[in-house]
C-alpha cells in the first residue's frame, strides 16, 4: 500500500515536470519566432556593396570645366557730374530821386492857386528808381514823376543843346520872380549841364529844388 502511494506521487511530480518542459519549450519558441530574420534582399543589397568600386569624387569638388565664351567686363560706373551752384543773382541797381519846393512855398510871391495844388510838406516825388543802361537825369525824372502821377514839362533848349524843365507838380520858372525855376544837384553837386547830357549810376542821389533865387538858396 505504501508502494502504490509512492508510486502515484511519482506520477504526479513526473507529469507537473513534463508540463514544466512543454511550456518551457512553447515560449522558447514563441521567443525564436519573434525575432526579425534578415531578409534576402538586405544580404543580397550588402554582398552587392562590397562589390561596388569607390565613390567617384562628389560633383562640388570636380574641377570647372573651362569655357570658350568671352567674359563680360563690368562697365565702369558712371561717375555724377558735380551741380553747378546757381550765381547768385545781382541786386537791382538803384538811385534815389527828390523833388521839393519849399522855397516856393516861403515864398509871397507864390500864387495862391498855385500853393493850393502843391504838397504842403513840400516834397512832390521822393522815391527809389531801378536803373536802366544809359539812364540820365532827365529819364529817370521822367519815369519818377510818371509812376508818382506827378506833372512833368520841359522843352529843347537849342541855344545849350539840352532839355530844360519849366515845370513840375504845376510849379513852373518866374512863379516866384524873376530867378525862380528848377535846378537838380546829383549828390549834392550841380553838374552844370543839362539834365539829358548828365549818366547817373548805381547808389547816385539826384534832387530837384525850386529855386526863388538863381540857385542860391538851394
Amino acid at each position: 500500500m505504501k508502494n502504490r502511494k509512492t508510486r502515484v506521487i511519482l506520477i504526479a511530480v513526473l507529469a507537473l515536470l513534463l508540463v514544466a518542459a512543454v511550456t518551457a519549450g512553447v515560449t522558447l519558441h514563441d521567443r525564436a519566432a519573434a525575432q526579425p530574420t534578415p531578409s534576402a534582399s538586405a544580404n543580397v543589397q550588402t554582398a552587392d556593396k562590397s562589390r561596388m568600386p569607390p565613390s567617384e569624387t562628389p560633383e562640388e569638388s570636380a574641377e570647372p570645366e573651362e569655357s570658350d565664351a568671352p567674359t563680360e567686363t563690368p562697365a565702369p560706373s558712371e561717375t555724377p557730374e558735380p551741380t553747378a551752384t546757381p550765381a547768385p543773382t545781382p541786386e537791382p541797381q538803384t538811385v534815389t530821386i527828390t523833388i521839393v519846393c519849399f522855397n516856393a512855398l516861403q515864398s509871397d510871391a507864390l500864387p495862391e492857386g498855385v500853393r493850393a495844388v502843391l504838397p504842403a510838406g513840400g516834397v512832390l516825388v521822393q522815391r527809389t528808381v531801378t536803373l536802366e543802361a544809359g539812364d540820365t537825369v532827365w529819364t529817370v525824372t521822367q519815369r519818377a514823376c510818371r509812376e508818382a502821377g506827378v506833372s512833368l514839362e520841359a522843352n529843347y533848349a537849342a541855344a545849350q543843346s539840352a532839355v530844360y524843365v519849366e515845370g513840375i507838380g504845376q510849379l513852373y520858372e518866374f512863379d516866384c520872380g524873376e530867378g525862380s525855376g528848377w535846378i537838380y544837384k546829383v549828390n549834392g553837386v550841380s553838374p552844370g549841364r543839362g539834365c539829358d547830357g548828365y549818366e547817373l549810376h548805381a547808389g547816385d542821389a539826384l534832387v530837384w529844388a525850386y529855386t526863388c533865387n538863381y540857385g542860391n538858396d538851394v
